[in-house]
């Protein structure tokens, strides 16, 4: 197996990365990239409630290449290394939510790794900004900073349960969702666990 396709192989399905080289996608890869990654968004999906949604492959690569490249960065070049692009913009759609985490909720963990070399370090930085825009994914750092995106989920009650459970299992204050059609989901979620939801101090509110 080709060293990328190998590499997303072990990420989906051990939660690891192993890399010998920088990561580059080439056209004799790409069909086993997108097989993989198809394969994977239908598992997820099969594991969201509600209306099926759309896969977006090209964000997928997207994402494929932005995780990789943070992956390098860490484990293989100095800390003050120019950092990749971080070009996602935002989800807008169900299917936007859905398909980048696939791959950015492992970048919780390199955001974590980042910051064991203190809060300034940049790619622990770049990664929280890139999370703080993708909060299906990002919920689930444990980040005192809320998201920068609308937490609507294009109003799919999967997703929102999704997200939901991720913050019960990770509640910060900053990320419970203002009162909307999200509330419920949360409230379910927290009482599923025993938990109160977290709010805000005024002073901070």
């Amino acid at each position: 197996m080709a060293a990328l396709t190998q590499w997303l192989a072990d990420v989906l399905t051990e939660g690891h990365s192993t890399q010998a080289a920088a990561p580059a996608l080439t056209a004799n890869e790409r069909p086993a990239i997108e097989s993989l990654l198809r394969d994977a968004f239908s598992a997820l999906q099969r594991e969201v409630a509600g209306p099926t949604v759309a896969f977006d492959l090209s964000l997928a690569l997207r994402c494929l290449q932005l995780l990789a490249e943070a992956c390098w960065h860490l484990t293989a070049l100095p800390p003050e290394s120019p950092l990749p692009s971080a070009d996602l913009g935002e989800p807008s759609s169900a299917g936007d939510h859905l398909t980048g985490d696939l791959l950015l909720r492992f970048l919780v963990s390199v955001r974590k790794r980042a910051g064991l070399r203190g809060p300034a370090d940049p790619l622990g930085q770049w990664c929280e900004k890139i999370l703080r825009a993708w909060p299906l994914s990002g919920v689930s750092m444990g980040c005192r900073a809320g998201p920068t995106t609308a937490l609507t989920f294009d109003a799919h009650p999967g997703l929102m349960m999704l997200y939901a459970e991720r913050l019960a299992a990770r509640p910060e204050p900053a990320w419970v969702p203002p009162p909307g059609p999200l509330t419920q989901y949360v409230e379910r979620a927290f009482a599923e666990v025993g938990r109160v939801i977290p709010v805000l101090p005024e002073s901070v509110a």
